[in-house]
């Protein structure tokens, strides 16, 4: 055997031959040298920019640059757009071979919080609760003692959204606060 060359392909399988000299199908002389290329498999690539990509845009840009396996995972971001990749492994513009598993991490938007209930608390205790969830508020309505009645007290009798819901942060939560009159 004579001098062993390495050359990439990607038609032919790592460590099988590509070339030889004298050619295949062609005799060689008795003990002389035949020079082989054989395989080193598909040619590493470079992977591409995908971050602030959208999701569609960032796998077909993936898979335009020969790469087939893409993962993509979830994660929530109070400062990304749903939707849109936060971050790629491995790195841009590293290179790697084609079957390379590329993880995407997409975007789910900010984490909603869940709406309290507030329905019997005082307004001071239901804006508290408000707060405390990330949300703002609005009265929506109030009632008031009339024909002698004195307010005992006032409490929070209705709320916009119900108590449980999942909503984004920072949205208004209307309420109603009811007079309880006694004579």
């Amino acid at each position: 055997l004579g001098q062993v060359t390495y050359e990439y392909s990607n038609e032919v399988k790592k460590d099988l031959a590509v070339a030889a000299k004298p050619g295949f199908g062609q005799l060689a002389k008795p003990n002389s040298q035949i020079a082989v290329v054989l395989s080193k498999g598909p040619a590493p690539i470079s992977i591409p920019s995908v971050v602030g990509l959208n999701n569609e845009a960032a796998v077909t840009a993936l898979s335009e640059a020969g790469f087939k396996t893409v993962t993509v995972i979830s994660q929530f971001s109070s400062t990304i757009a749903s939707g849109v990749i936060i971050s790629q492994t491995p790195a841009a513009l590293s290179e790697h071979l084609p079957k390379t598993e590329i993880i995407l991490t997409v975007s789910k938007g900010v984490r909603p919080v869940t709406v309290p209930n507030i329905i019997g608390l005082t307004k001071n205790a239901g804006i508290e609760a408000l707060a405390t969830a990330r949300l703002n508020y609005e009265i929506i309505g109030s009632t008031t003692c009339t024909n002698g009645y004195k307010k005992n007290t006032r409490k929070i009798s209705q709320q916009s959204v119900i108590a449980g819901n999942k909503v984004s942060p920072n949205t208004v939560i209307g309420f109603v606060v009811t007079a309880i009159c006694k004579r």
